[in-house]
């Protein structure tokens, strides 16, 4: 059974994807971007040690919505545990915000509603509702009635 690292669990966002949705931010990073809003999800080790199948029943129980966003730290490097978590969260509307650019991500993007794509660039800082830096951008791949 995989481990995965979590950062922390935000319920009820409206900041962080489309509608009322829950936010899982996973540990770890090394794009060091200057100025970075989530600093202290860097180092992956600072994050609580879950099991997969234990994080998916957790989130399953206490999510209201059925939304989520999984956010970081940057969360495709924990490639392998996000994807076998995305596998048991069947009936989920999952969203991902990345640093890296749509044609970096070395993942099976179908399970998504949304990516968020694109490294935070300080000097390019904006005040748009789902994104920190104006080269960020939000890419729908399903379009679940919700978000349209």
């Amino acid at each position: 059974m995989s481990k995965i690292y979590v950062a922390n669990i935000v319920y009820e966002s409206l900041v962080d994807g489309y509608g009322l949705r829950d936010v899982l931010f996973l540990s770890g990073c090394n794009i060091n971007c200057n100025n970075c809003h989530n600093k202290d999800f860097k180092d992956i080790a600072a994050g609580k040690e879950w099991e997969v199948a234990d994080l998916a029943s957790f989130l399953r129980k206490q999510s209201v919505t059925k939304r989520l966003t999984i956010s970081g730290g940057e969360p495709l490097e924990q490639k392998e545990a996000l994807t076998e978590l995305i596998g048991l969260l069947d009936g989920f509307d999952i969203g991902l915000y990345t640093g890296k650019e749509l044609n970096e991500i070395d993942l099976n993007l179908s399970c998504f509603s949304f990516v968020k794509t694109g490294r935070y660039i300080d000097k390019l800082r904006c005040y748009n509702k789902f994104y920190g830096s104006s080269n960020q951008s939000i890419t729908i791949i399903n379009n679940r009635k919700h978000i349209s």
